[in-house]
This record gives C-alpha cells, sequence and structure tokens, in this order.
C-alpha cells in the first residue's frame, strides 16, 4: 500500500497517495494496531487493490478531513473506517490530474478539479500538488508558449499551445 500506520498518531497534511495495491486491504492508506492517524487535505485515489482507506479492528481510528478518496478497488474506506464522504468536508470525486498516465505521473491537479482550493469543500488545497493545467472534460492544455516573452499591449505574438486530446464525447 502507500501508507502503512500501526501504533503512531501521524498527522498528514496535502499529501496525494495515488494508484497504489495492497491485497486486500489498505492499498492506499492501512491503520493498523494502535494507528489513531490525522489525514487533512489528502487524495486518497486509485488503489489498484485493497481499497483506499482500511483500518483494522484494532486501529484507534481516524481523522479525515477536507480530503479526497475515490477510486479505489475494494471501496474508498473499509474495515472499522467508515465512509466520511459528506462528512467534515470530504469528497468522494475525480481529482482530475494533469496527467496521472505518464511516467513519471504528473499529479498536479487541473483547473477544474474538485480539489482546486476554488472549488474544494474547504477553500484550500486537497493533495500535495497544486494547480498545474487546464483541463476539461474532454481537452488538456498543458502548456503555452509564447515568441515573445514581454509582448507590448497591441502587439501581436505566436504562440505554441500543444493540445491532446484526452477522451471521447458522444456522437449526436
Amino acid at each position: 500500500g502507500g501508507l502503512a500506520m500501526i501504533n503512531s498518531t501521524p498527522q498528514l497534511g496535502n499529501c496525494t497517495v495515488q494508484d497504489n495495491s495492497a491485497g486486500t486491504k489498505g492499498g492506499g492508506v492501512y491503520v493498523g494496531i494502535g494507528g489513531n492517524p490525522a489525514l487533512t487535505r489528502c487524495v486518497v485515489s486509485f488503489a489498484a487493490a485493497g481499497g483506499g482507506i482500511y483500518g483494522e479492528a484494532t486501529a484507534v481510528g481516524a481523522t479525515v478531513s477536507c480530503c479526497d478518496v475515490f477510486g479505489n478497488a475494494g471501496g474508498n474506506y473499509a474495515g472499522s473506517i467508515s465512509d466520511r464522504t459528506g462528512i467534515d468536508d470530504n469528497i468522494s470525486a475525480d481529482p482530475v490530474f494533469c496527467d496521472a498516465g505518464v511516467a513519471p505521473p504528473d499529479l498536479a491537479i487541473s483547473s477544474l478539479s474538485p480539489c482546486a482550493p476554488a472549488l474544494s469543500p474547504c477553500a484550500q488545497l486537497i493533495g500535495a500538488l497544486g494547480v498545474g493545467c487546464v483541463r476539461g472534460a474532454d481537452l488538456a492544455i498543458a502548456l503555452v508558449e509564447f515568441s515573445d516573452a514581454h509582448p507590448a499591449f497591441g502587439d501581436s505574438v505566436r504562440a505554441t499551445v500543444k493540445i491532446r486530446n484526452v477522451g471521447e464525447l458522444p456522437a449526436i
């Protein structure tokens, strides 16, 4: 898994735990015997196995606030950690990473992400990395380069825009 807390009380803020796996327990975060973490403004997403946040019966608990726990195989919350979606500003929504599918993954978020400060339920950044791209449902604009770094008002400039289609729209 991504993180394991056993006989500890770590306080984690603005972290991103993404695309991990751990058998059947805690693909993103595992809270074992005596574990009592506090997660604030964290993203726990897309665990391939084991769920997002899992707590053993012997865990003390977990405080989860203003976090996005989403898309985890095996469920977002499991074991002794009950679903916190809708409680304490927690959400379960696609974090809309700029490009998690490349190596190394770009885990900055889109300006349209529910984790961006302007859109998050706590009005603060959720996750480790801030806004790094403009991305809508079917379009990602990741880099704009201008031929002149300081054009004067009214000047013509040439821009190179790299656009990547990240999905499909249904035919109408």
